[in-house]
C-alpha cells in the first residue's frame, strides 16, 4: 500500500507539472488550445505508457490574468480501468506580475476522485506504471534535460484540491470497499525561491479487527523549503498535525484528541532523518528517525503514559476493564530492513490498580521486545487471589519475511505458563470476559490464514480457587505445531464433578480438521451460567455423558457432526416457571364446549424440579436431531417423552413432537373417556423460535376419534350434553347433525 501511495503522488504531482508547463509553453509560443490539450495529454502518456489520459475542451479566458480551465480530466489503464477523474479545473495566471517578474500561479482542482484496486498484491497504480523507463520530474536523480521555465523560477504555485475522494477497493479473496475523504488540501507559496507550506483536512472511516469502525477527523499544517533544496540539496519539512472526534462509529467519542509534530530532512541520497512527538491527554512518545531505501530505524524511543487516560477507549468498545492507577514507560530503538526486524525495547509498568468485571486488581507488567525473543511477564492481585503470567515468544524475521504467509514462519515457538491461586470468581466476570473473547473468534474465523500457527506450549493451572462460591481447580496444557494442535491435558474439576476435554486439530492453509470429546461426570450445569442466555430456559443439575464428533473450518464455514448423550438427575429448570406454563394450558382445557367441566384437576403444584432429564441427539451443521428427549418432574406430575428436529438459523421451520402424561387430572380424563393414554403436543416454529402447536393436537384427537372407542364416547358427550341446551325435536336434529360429522 505504500508503494501505492508513493506512486500516486508522483503521478499526480507530475500531471500537475504538465498543466503548468504546458500553459507556459500556450503562453509563449502561442498554441492554440486544441494543440495545448494535445500537448498534455501527449505529455501524459509518454510519461507513463500504460495508462491514457482523457481531457475535455480547454477554455481560455483574458483579462488581468489568463485562466485556462476545462471540466474533464481522466487517467484509466489501458484496461480502461479508472485510475483518477477531475470533475473541473481552473489555472490562473497573472500576467502583469509574470512580466513584471514573477507572480502567484493557482491551481483549483474540484472533486478529484483517486481510485485504488488491489488484487493479489498489486494495485491498479502499480500496474499503470510497469514498463515506464522514463524519469519525472519528482526523482531525486539529477537531470539535464529538463529546463525550469524563467516565470517558474520567480514565482509560486497555489494548489487547492477541494473535496478529494479516494476508493480503495479489495477484489482479491478477502474482499473489502470504503472511501477517504479530503475535504479541503492546500498548498501555498510552492515555488524554487521559497518555503511553501501546505494544509490538509480529511474525515477517516478505519475497519477495525473486529468490524468496528473507527472515526475521525484530521488537521494537518506544514511547510516544505525547495529553496533549500536547490541550494544545498536538502529538503525541510516540518509538520503539525491533530486528530479529533476519535470515536468508534454508534458508540461515542474514545479519545478527545490527538496531537503532535515532526521535522524531517530528506538530502539527495534519498535519506530522511528526523524527530517526532505524538501527544495526547497525560499519554506521549518521543523519538528520532531514520529511512533510507534499505532501512527504517526509530532510535531514542521515550514514551510515557497512564493507562487511565484509555478508559474511555474500554468503556467504548464494552470492555469490562477500569483503570485507576498505572504508569507505563517504553524506552529503545528499532530496525526495519527487507531482510530482517530488530527491536530492542522495553516496556515497564510497575503497577496497575484498577477493576476487572467489577472485581479489584493489583499487578505488574514487564514487556521486553529484543531482536529473536519478546518476553512478557504480569504478576499481582486478581479475583482476590494470585495470578502469574509468564510468555516467552522466539521469532526469525530473516529473508522476505513481509511476504510470509502465516504467523509459522516467522514466530519459531512460544512458551506461556499462567498459574492462578484463590480466585474467587463470579458467573457475571467469566460471562463479560467470555464475551470479549467470543467476538475475537467471529473476526478471526474471517482469517483461515491465522490457522497456520507456531509451535507452542501453552500450561494453565487454577488451584484452590471458587467460582459462584463452589470449588474450582483448572488443569490445561496443549501443545502445538505448523501441523496441528494436541490437547496433553484438559481438566476442570467444579463442585463435586468433572468434565475432561480430548482431542485435537491438524491445520491447512484455508482452515482446520478436528476432532473432539468432552466428557462429564457428575458436573454441575451451573459451571456454564456464564455461557448462558439470560432470557432463555437453563437448567441446574449435575450432568453425566458425552459429547463428539469432528469438527472443520473451510474458508471461512463451520462444518461439524456433534453426537449427544447426555443425562441430568435431581436438577431444575431456570429462566422458565413450568407451573404457571401448566396453569395457561389448564385455563385454556377449562374453556373447551362439553370437555372443559367434566375434568377433575387436582390441587398440585408443579415445581421447576426434574428428578431425570435426558437428551440423546445429534447437531450436524445447524441442524440439532432430536432423537429421544425425557423430562420427568421431580414429584411425577408431568412426564414427557419428545423427538424433533431444530435448525438454529432462522431461514427453515423447526418441529418438536412430544406425548405428556399427566397427575394433574387430564390424563385420567381423556383415557377414561377416549381411551389416550397420552396428550400429543408439539412445538413448531422458525429457528429457535417455537411456539405450541394447538393444531397438531386437535388433530390427533381426531384422528382417535375416527376409531369405534373414539366415535362412541363423542356420541355419549353430544346425547349428555345438547339436551342441555336444547330440548325436543330442535335437540334431536342438532344431535343427528353432530353425529353425522362422525360417519
Amino acid at each position: 500500500m505504500t508503494k501505492t501511495v508513493k506512486i500516486v503522488l508522483i503521478i499526480l504531482l507530475s500531471l500537475i507539472t504538465f498543466i503548468v508547463v504546458g500553459t507556459y509553453a500556450y503562453i509563449s509560443t502561442q498554441l492554440d488550445t486544441k494543440e495545448l490539450r494535445i500537448s498534455i495529454k501527449d505529455k501524459i502518456e509518454k510519461t507513463f505508457p500504460q495508462m491514457k489520459a482523457n481531457i475535455g475542451e480547454i477554455k481560455v479566458e483574458f483579462g488581468q490574468s489568463l485562466e485556462l480551465s476545462s471540466d474533464k480530466l481522466e487517467l484509466v489503464s489501458i484496461s480502461e480501468s479508472p485510475l483518477f477523474k477531475v470533475d473541473h479545473f481552473t489555472l490562473k495566471v497573472p500576467l502583469l506580475s509574470i512580466l513584471l517578474g514573477g507572480g502567484n500561479v493557482e491551481l483549483d482542482i474540484f472533486s478529484p476522485k483517486v481510485f485504488v484496486e488491489i488484487e493479489k498484491d498489486k494495485s491498479n497504480w502499480e500496474e499503470a506504471i510497469e514498463g515506464n523507463k522514463a524519469k519525472t520530474l519528482f526523482t531525486f536523480e539529477k537531470t539535464t534535460d529538463f529546463v525550469i521555465p524563467a516565470f517558474l523560477a520567480n514565482s509560486t504555485l497555489a494548489i487547492r484540491l477541494n473535496h478529494l475522494d479516494i476508493a480503495y477497493r479489495n477484489i482479491g479473496k478477502e474482499k473489502f470497499e470504503r472511501n477517504t475523504s479530503v475535504s479541503k488540501f492546500v498548498v501555498k507559496n510552492l515555488g524554487i525561491n521559497s518555503n511553501a507550506a501546505y494544509e490538509l483536512k480529511s474525515n477517516f472511516s478505519v475497519p477495525m479487527l473486529n468490524g468496528e469502525i473507527l472515526e475521525f477527523h484530521s488537521f494537518i499544517v506544514g511547510s516544505i523549503n525547495l529553496s533549500e533544496y536547490l541550494e544545498t540539496q536538502k529538503l525541510p519539512i516540518n509538520s503539525t498535525y491533530k486528530f479529533d472526534d476519535i470515536k468508534v462509529k454508534g458508540h461515542g467519542e474514545i479519545l478527545p484528541l490527538v496531537s503532535g509534530n515532526f521535522e524531517v530532512v530528506i538530502d539527495e541520497k534519498k535519506t530522511l532523518k528526523g524527530s517526532h512527538n505524538l501527544r495526547f491527554e497525560k499519554t506521549s512518545l518521543k523519538h528520532k528517525v531514520s529511512i533510507n531505501k534499505n532501512e527504517i530505524k526509530l532510535y531514542e524511543i521515550n514514551g510515557a503514559s497512564q493507562l487511565s487516560d484509555f478508559n474511555r477507549v474500554f468503556n467504548v468498545l464494552s470492555l469490562p476493564i477500569k483503570i485507576s492507577q498505572g504508569d507505563i514507560e517504553l524506552s529503545g530503538d528499532l530496525s526495519i530492513n527487507e531482510e530482517s526486524y530488530k527491536p530492542n525495547v522495553e516496556l515497564k509498568a510497575p503497577q496497575i490498580r484498577g477493576t476487572l468485571s467489577g472485581s479489584e486488581f493489583n499487578v505488574k507488567a514487564n514487556a521486553i521486545f529484543s531482536e529473536k525473543k519478546i518476553t512478557l511477564e504480569k504478576e499481582g492481585q486478581v479475583y482476590g487471589g494470585s495470578l502469574f503470567f509468564k510468555s516467552v515468544l522466539d521469532y526469525e524475521f530473516e529473508g522476505d519475511y513481509q511476504k510470509s504467509k502465516n504467523l509459522g514462519d516467522l514466530i519459531k515457538s512460544i512458551e506461556t505458563k499462567i498459574q492462578a491461586k484463590d480466585l474467587n470468581l463470579s458467573s457475571k466476570e467469566i460471562s463479560d470476559l467470555t464475551q470479549m473473547r467470543l467476538s475475537e473468534i467471529k473476526t478471526f474465523k474471517k482469517w483461515p490464514i491465522l490457522f497456520i500457527l507456531p509451535n507452542s506450549h501453552t500450561q494453565l493451572e487454577v488451584a484452590e480457587s471458587k467460582l459462584d462460591g463452589s470449588p474450582l481447580k483448572i488443569s490445561i496444557e496443549t501443545k502445538t505445531n505448523q501441523v496441528e494442535s494436541n490437547i496433553k491435558e484438559f481438566k476442570v474439576q467444579f463442585g463435586e464433578g468433572t468434565t475432561e476435554v480430548f482431542g485435537g486439530a491438524r491445520f491447512y492453509q484455508n482452515g482446520i480438521n478436528s476432532n473432539w470429546k468432552i466428557k462429564f461426570t457428575n458436573f454441575p450445569a451451573s459451571f456454564f451460567n456464564a455461557l448462558r442466555d439470560e432470557n432463555k430456559a437453563f437448567i441446574e443439575g449435575d450432568i453425566n455423558g458425552l459429547i463428539y464428533g469432528p469438527y472443520s473450518i473451510r474458508e471461512a464455514h463451520e462444518i461439524y457432526d456433534f453426537k449427544i448423550d447426555l443425562t441430568s438427575k435431581k436438577g431444575r429448570l431456570v429462566g422458565l416457571d413450568l407451573n404457571e406454563e401448566v396453569e395457561k394450558v389448564k385455563s385454556e382445557i377449562k374453556n373447551l364446549p362439553f370437555v372443559g367441566s367434566k375434568i377433575k384437576w387436582r390441587n398440585k403444584t408443579v415445581s421447576n424440579g426434574y428428578k431425570v432429564m435426558s437428551l440423546d441427539a445429534t447437531l450436524i451443521n445447524k441442524e440439532l436431531n432430536l432423537k429421544k428427549m425425557k423430562f420427568e418432574e421431580e414429584e411425577g406430575l408431568l412426564k414427557m417423552n419428545a423427538k424433533g428436529r431444530v435448525y438454529l438459523d432462522s431461514q427453515r421451520e423447526s418441529l418438536i413432537t412430544a406425548n405428556v402424561e399427566d397427575d394433574l387430572g387430564f390424563i385420567d380424563y381423556v383415557s377414561k373417556e377416549l381411551g389416550i393414554k397420552t396428550v400429543p403436543i408439539a412445538l413448531k416454529g422458525m429457528g429457535t423460535k417455537l411456539s405450541l402447536d394447538r393444531d397438531y393436537t386437535t388433530n390427533k384427537f381426531i384422528e382417535h376419534f375416527q376409531g369405534s372407542k373414539g366415535k362412541e364416547k363423542v356420541k355419549t358427550l353430544i346425547d349428555e350434553n345438547v339436551d342441555k341446551i336444547m330440548k325436543g325435536e330442535n335437540g334431536k336434529q342438532l344431535k343427528k347433525l353432530l353425529k353425522g360429522f362422525l360417519k
